[in-house]
């Protein structure tokens, strides 16, 4: 899954958000420097019980939302990168050990007060809108400091497309941990996919897993709020194309919240969390009750198989905005 063409894109906010412009950050600022993208935030985001409730609404529901055309699903199928991706912000994981600037990929708020970094691979760039409408609408402006494959825990890491260990990713590590605690950020959040992205033969154990994200943790400054966030549930067919496959029976297309929730790991970052201090946020409520869902309040949620589309990343603005609250109020 390497990154593709990230020209600035437009992403569409499936009802009950509204349609959501996206300018791709201006370039060549020096490291630090603020560029924002310009978007309608909304005044408030959708919250916590309004989020439950569409996701156990879900589970009755047998025919395809009109919201959801075909053109959107095909648009969504194969893991298309436009649909994840930050536009502008593209590290090249076959030559990048580091960014010489930090603008492309910096957004929230024009005006902010306070900075919020986030860390991982695709799994922490895809919550992008989730974190730019977060940003405008409480002043902070957002740092995203992810390459794909390369994951928040302090691990080596194998670079499946090429079959080779990802040095790239070793260098990037010592790298963001550096502008982490140079820049000091207020708020650093670490989530990534969860599987075996440490190379064949070499298993990824929670006990594994757990050590290296308290291993990144205690390498950020004390003075620095951690937030340790889930993973999405893993899927195991494409949403977008189930869905066009399924359109009058699309329970055929949900997986149950036991084959999709990484619970043992799970339950590994949360301990992680807890011996250092830090918290954790689980996002499987947003995703699953007794089943996962691929359709929740008329929005298609995945893309292909490994990422959240950014209609559904922009939906959990406000219950982001809530989990990280407790850490937000700390620092305001």
């Amino acid at each position: 899954m390497l990154f593709g063409d990230l020209r600035p894109r437009r992403f569409v906010a499936i009802a009950p958000i509204v349609l959501l412009s996206v300018v791709g950050a201006a370039c060549g600022a020096s490291s630090g420097t603020q560029t924002s993208t310009s978007t309608q935030a909304p005044a408030s985001g959708v919250p916590l019980a309004q989020v439950l409730a569409a996701v156990k609404s879900t589970e009755t529901t047998t025919r395809l939302p009109s919201t959801i055309t075909p053109s959107v699903l095909e648009g969504l199928a194969n893991d298309a990168i436009s649909a994840w991706t930050i536009p502008g912000c593209d590290p090249d994981p076959d030559t990048t050990t580091s960014l010489t600037s930090l603008a492309p990929c910096t957004f929230g708020a024009t005006h902010y007060t306070h900075t919020l970094m986030v860390i991982g691979d695709s799994h922490a760039s895809m919550w992008y809108p989730t974190f730019q409408l977060m940003a405008e609408r409480i002043g902070w402006r957002v740092i995203d400091l992810t390459l794909n494959n390369c994951g928040p825990a302090s691990l080596h890491y194998y670079l499946w497309t090429e079959s080779r260990e990802f040095s790239q990713c070793d260098a990037w590590q010592t790298w963001r941990m550096k502008e982490i605690n140079t820049i000091r950020p207020s708020i650093v959040v670490l989530t990534g996919w969860i599987g075996g992205n440490t190379g064949p033969n070499v298993p990824l154990t929670p006990a594994v897993w757990e050590e290296g994200i308290e291993k990144t943790i205690h390498e950020i400054h004390s003075g620095i709020q951690v937030v340790v966030l889930a993973d999405m549930p893993h899927i195991s067919t494409s949403g977008p194309e189930c869905l066009a496959r399924y359109p009058d029976d699309i329970q055929r297309c949900s997986t149950t919240a036991a084959d999709a929730v990484q619970s043992a790991y799970n339950q590994a970052e949360a301990e992680a969390a807890a011996a250092t201090g830090t918290s954790y946020v689980d996002v499987t409520p947003w995703f699953c009750g007794r089943v996962c869902p691929d359709e929740i309040a008329g929005i298609d949620v995945y893309v292909g198989v490994y990422h959240i589309n950014h209609a559904f990343a922009a939906y959990l603005s406000g219950v982001m905005q809530t989990a990280l609250a407790p850490e937000i109020t700390k620092v305001t």
